[in-house]
Protein backbone atom coordinates (compact mmCIF):
# COMPACT_ATOMS: atom_id res chain seq x y z
CA UNK A 1 0.00 0.00 0.00
CA UNK A 2 2.75 2.46 0.97
CA UNK A 3 4.73 1.51 -2.14
CA UNK A 4 1.67 2.13 -4.31
CA UNK A 5 1.10 5.58 -2.77
CA UNK A 6 4.75 6.57 -3.19
CA UNK A 7 4.72 5.32 -6.80
CA UNK A 8 1.60 7.30 -7.62
CA UNK A 9 3.05 10.39 -5.91
CA UNK A 10 6.26 10.02 -7.92
CA UNK A 11 4.19 9.64 -11.09
CA UNK A 12 2.30 12.81 -10.20
CA UNK A 13 5.57 14.71 -9.65
CA UNK A 14 6.88 13.51 -13.02
CA UNK A 15 3.71 14.51 -14.89
CA UNK A 16 3.44 17.82 -13.04
CA UNK A 17 7.12 18.54 -13.65
CA UNK A 18 6.78 17.89 -17.38
CA UNK A 19 3.71 20.12 -17.49
CA UNK A 20 5.62 22.90 -15.71
CA UNK A 21 8.58 22.53 -18.07
CA UNK A 22 6.42 22.81 -21.16
CA UNK A 23 4.53 25.73 -19.63
CA UNK A 24 7.83 27.48 -18.90
CA UNK A 25 8.94 27.03 -22.49
CA UNK A 26 5.64 28.42 -23.79
CA UNK A 27 5.80 31.49 -21.57
CA UNK A 28 9.43 32.18 -22.50
CA UNK A 29 8.46 32.12 -26.17
CA UNK A 30 5.45 34.34 -25.50
CA UNK A 31 7.48 36.91 -23.55
CA UNK A 32 10.15 36.97 -26.25
CA UNK A 33 7.54 37.43 -28.99
CA UNK A 34 6.05 40.34 -27.07
CA UNK A 35 9.56 41.84 -26.85
CA UNK A 36 9.42 42.01 -23.07
CA UNK A 37 12.36 39.69 -22.40
CA UNK A 38 14.48 42.67 -21.32
CA UNK A 39 12.13 43.13 -18.34
CA UNK A 40 13.03 39.70 -16.93
CA UNK A 41 15.71 39.98 -14.25
CA UNK A 42 19.10 38.37 -14.83
CA UNK A 43 18.74 35.76 -12.07
CA UNK A 44 15.48 34.51 -13.56
CA UNK A 45 17.03 34.41 -17.03
CA UNK A 46 19.95 32.38 -15.66
CA UNK A 47 17.57 29.95 -13.94
CA UNK A 48 15.55 29.51 -17.14
CA UNK A 49 18.66 28.96 -19.22
CA UNK A 50 20.03 26.42 -16.74
CA UNK A 51 16.71 24.59 -16.55
CA UNK A 52 16.38 24.44 -20.34
CA UNK A 53 19.94 23.10 -20.71
CA UNK A 54 19.37 20.33 -18.15
CA UNK A 55 16.32 18.92 -19.99
CA UNK A 56 14.97 17.11 -16.95
CA UNK A 57 12.59 14.23 -17.56
CA UNK A 58 11.25 14.09 -14.05
CA UNK A 59 11.40 16.57 -11.21
CA UNK A 60 11.55 15.22 -7.68
CA UNK A 61 12.58 18.35 -5.79
CA UNK A 62 9.73 20.28 -4.25
CA UNK A 63 11.95 23.37 -4.06
CA UNK A 64 12.61 23.19 -7.81
CA UNK A 65 8.89 22.87 -8.50
CA UNK A 66 8.14 25.90 -6.31
CA UNK A 67 10.82 27.92 -8.10
CA UNK A 68 9.44 26.89 -11.50
CA UNK A 69 5.97 28.00 -10.47
CA UNK A 70 7.30 31.36 -9.27
CA UNK A 71 9.18 31.92 -12.55
CA UNK A 72 6.14 30.93 -14.62
CA UNK A 73 3.97 33.38 -12.66
CA UNK A 74 6.50 36.15 -13.31
CA UNK A 75 6.56 35.41 -17.04
CA UNK A 76 2.78 35.14 -17.16
CA UNK A 77 2.42 38.60 -15.62
CA UNK A 78 4.86 40.04 -18.14
CA UNK A 79 3.09 38.45 -21.07
CA UNK A 80 -0.48 39.36 -20.15
CA UNK A 81 -0.32 42.64 -18.23
CA UNK A 82 -0.13 44.93 -21.22
CA UNK A 83 -2.68 43.09 -23.34
CA UNK A 84 -5.15 43.13 -20.44
CA UNK A 85 -4.80 46.91 -20.19
CA UNK A 86 -5.42 47.24 -23.94
CA UNK A 87 -8.47 45.02 -23.65
CA UNK A 88 -9.97 47.00 -20.75
CA UNK A 89 -9.47 50.31 -22.50
CA UNK A 90 -10.70 48.83 -25.79
CA UNK A 91 -13.95 47.57 -24.24
CA UNK A 92 -14.77 51.04 -22.88
CA UNK A 93 -14.06 52.77 -26.17
CA UNK A 94 -15.71 50.07 -28.32
CA UNK A 95 -18.94 50.48 -26.36
CA UNK A 96 -18.81 54.26 -26.74
CA UNK A 97 -18.05 54.10 -30.46
CA UNK A 98 -20.70 51.47 -31.15
CA UNK A 99 -23.32 53.54 -29.32
CA UNK A 100 -22.37 56.60 -31.36
CA UNK A 101 -22.52 54.62 -34.61
CA UNK A 102 -25.86 53.08 -33.60
CA UNK A 103 -27.30 56.52 -32.91
CA UNK A 104 -26.19 57.54 -36.40
CA UNK A 105 -28.10 54.58 -37.82
CA UNK A 106 -25.33 52.03 -38.53
CA UNK A 107 -27.06 48.61 -38.54
CA UNK A 108 -24.08 46.46 -37.47
CA UNK A 109 -22.59 48.77 -34.86
CA UNK A 110 -23.88 46.78 -31.88
CA UNK A 111 -21.84 43.75 -32.97
CA UNK A 112 -18.62 45.76 -32.54
CA UNK A 113 -18.99 45.46 -28.77
CA UNK A 114 -18.30 41.71 -28.90
CA UNK A 115 -15.61 41.70 -31.59
CA UNK A 116 -12.31 40.90 -29.81
CA UNK A 117 -10.14 42.04 -32.71
CA UNK A 118 -11.95 45.37 -32.88
CA UNK A 119 -11.66 45.81 -29.10
CA UNK A 120 -7.90 45.14 -29.13
CA UNK A 121 -7.43 47.46 -32.11
CA UNK A 122 -9.31 50.26 -30.35
CA UNK A 123 -7.37 49.64 -27.13
CA UNK A 124 -4.02 49.78 -28.94
CA UNK A 125 -5.07 52.92 -30.79
CA UNK A 126 -6.15 54.68 -27.60
CA UNK A 127 -2.91 53.75 -25.81
CA UNK A 128 -0.90 54.93 -28.81
CA UNK A 129 -2.75 58.26 -28.87
CA UNK A 130 -2.15 58.69 -25.13
CA UNK A 131 1.58 58.10 -25.65
CA UNK A 132 1.66 60.40 -28.64
CA UNK A 133 0.01 63.23 -26.73
CA UNK A 134 2.01 62.52 -23.58
CA UNK A 135 -1.07 61.98 -21.47
CA UNK A 136 0.37 58.97 -19.64
CA UNK A 137 -0.60 55.34 -19.18
CA UNK A 138 -4.30 55.86 -19.45
CA UNK A 139 -7.17 57.69 -17.93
Amino acid sequence: MLLQVSTSLLSFHNTFGQCLASSLKNYVVRVKKLRRWHLVDSLTKAFIKGFMVMKLRNIKSLLLIKTLIKVIKTLRELSSKESLEYFREGVKEAWKLSMIASSWGHPGASSWRNNRAYIMCIGLTVKWIYQLLGIGDGR
